[in-house]
């Protein structure tokens, strides 16, 4: 029979952050459920870390101190029940399974709870009220409900998309939370103005009103079983959502090699940012993002000698799409991943110093970083001699794609080594691109 632990994992610490004198350890370790059958035994990280007087081991808890204690509990125990529940539930089946595939049965388990519950938790928003109209429907209390559960999909960027664009609209009307089908043609139209008037973009305008939508969509869909209300202010005679074409933010190619040549003092921010910015540019533009979730095991086919990585693929999977990538490294990549000592790590320790943790307070975390970054290669850029060109990890990615443009790549494969979702029309003719063609098309950019 299959059982299971709630573990704070403490076997990898790091000793300077623990004062013996004081008996104070300030190492954040990681929560797992640890699967047991017979004397074998796998792990689910879960998107928690406590330091060790923040976790009540005995019983399973966090301390009342925690911010939102009650909330992240609330949390764990959900988890951890899904977990007890599916090993009793299919115990004959289990009996048969090797502890990979146990592990397969019980995530994808808990990733279906989650999703009920939470559609369960946005019904009962208007369930709990005495109509199930649109009456007592709140874009802010919903919007929660969608961030949240798509948060836990693992898409941090569309979650931040919601909250940034409700966090605009409550703050237009008042600072108070708003009924969504109070968000008629006449609001959009003052929303619009006022913030046109205080000098954002059409297109900030744009991403905002697209979120807004989406939220007003999904809660027609989840809650109102359909039923649109009276004032619905989107679709073809409704309020239209503007845009213009976007400004050119790619920079030239000798930017970034200049920027290779620098001699930048090793294992500094600026040197990581620099290395950043290489490996972006190297794998096809690949989203920062990506670069902070990097971890060992997602470099594959890898070969290695006298300690060093010699070859290899990225694995991984688009954060923003959740398109799959298979990227064969070059000769640059490889180089940036040995002055990490890729050959050291174990394969679930992340490769690059960003890191990033899968919740709303890492989200936060990576977003600061990526500000620091940022400045980071317009500091590059400024030391290789283009004082005030504009370079971002966005730069780096369109630059990859006008040299894309310039090497003779039709629009369609690049689309395709980009991995654009909303390349619909050329989206279906993706699957006769084999992995080589792509690496030999990435290798004809970079040379």
């Amino acid at each position: 029979m299959a059982t299971a632990k709630l573990v704070l994992d403490k076997r990898r610490k790091d000793t300077k952050l623990i004062d013996v004198d004081a008996n104070v350890d300030n190492n954040i370790y990681p929560l797992r459920i640890r699967i047991y059958k017979g004397t074998e035994n796998k792990e689910i990280t879960l998107p928690y870390k406590f330091k060790v007087n923040e976790w009540i081991e005995g019983e399973n808890r966090v301390v009342k101190s925690y911010p939102n204690s009650g909330r992240v509990n609330s949390a764990i125990q959900q988890r951890y029940s899904i977990v007890t529940t599916t090993l009793s539930y299919f115990s004959e089946v289990i009996e048969n399974m090797d502890m990979e595939s146990i592990r397969k049965l019980v995530c994808n388990e808990i990733e279906k709870g989650i999703s009920n519950h939470l559609e369960d938790d946005a019904k009962k928003i208007v369930e709990s009220s005495l109509t199930t109209d649109e009456s007592n429907l709140w874009l802010g209390k919903f919007a929660a409900i969608i961030s949240e559960r798509t948060l836990r999909k693992g898409k941090s960027g569309t979650a931040k998309w919601y909250d940034d664009a409700v966090a605009a609209i409550i703050k237009f009307n008042n600072k108070k939370d708003i009924l969504i089908a109070k968000i008629d043609v006449k609001f959009l139209e003052e929303f619009e103005t006022h913030h046109l008037s205080i000098g954002n973009s059409v297109n900030c305008i744009d991403v905002y009103l697209r979120a807004v939508r989406s939220i007003t969509n999904k809660a027609i869909k989840e809650v109102l079983k359909g039923k649109t209300f009276e004032n619905y202010p989107w679709g073809r005679t409704g309020f239209i959502i503007k845009t213009e074409k976007t400004k050119k933010r790619a920079v030239k190619r000798e930017v970034i090699d200049d920027i290779r040549l620098l001699n930048v003092q090793a294992h500094t921010a600026k040197w990581d940012a620099k290395n950043y910015l290489l490996f972006m540019f190297n794998n096809r533009g690949i989203n920062l993002i990506d670069v902070a979730k990097l971890r060992k095991e997602q470099i594959v086919d890898s070969l290695y000698q006298n300690g060093k990585l010699i070859e290899g693929r990225l694995e991984y999977k688009r954060s923003k799409t959740g398109k799959d990538f298979l990227i064969r490294l070059t000769k640059e990549s490889i180089s940036i991943l040995n002055s990490y000592n890729i050959s050291e790590l174990n394969e679930k320790d992340f490769v690059f110093p960003i890191k990033y943790v899968e919740s709303k307070t890492g989200r936060a975390t990576y977003n600061q970083n990526r500000k620091r970054i940022n400045a980071r290669f317009n500091e590059l850029a400024a030391d290789a001699g283009h004082e005030g060109t504009n370079m971002t990890t966005y730069v780096v990615r369109h630059t990859w794609g006008t040299e894309a443009k310039k090497k003779g790549l039709t629009l369609m494969q690049i689309q395709e080594l980009f991995g654009h979702e909303d390349a619909r029309t050329t989206q279906t003719y993706t699957d006769y691109f084999e992995n080589s063609e792509l690496d030999e098309m990435n290798e004809k950019i970079l040379a």
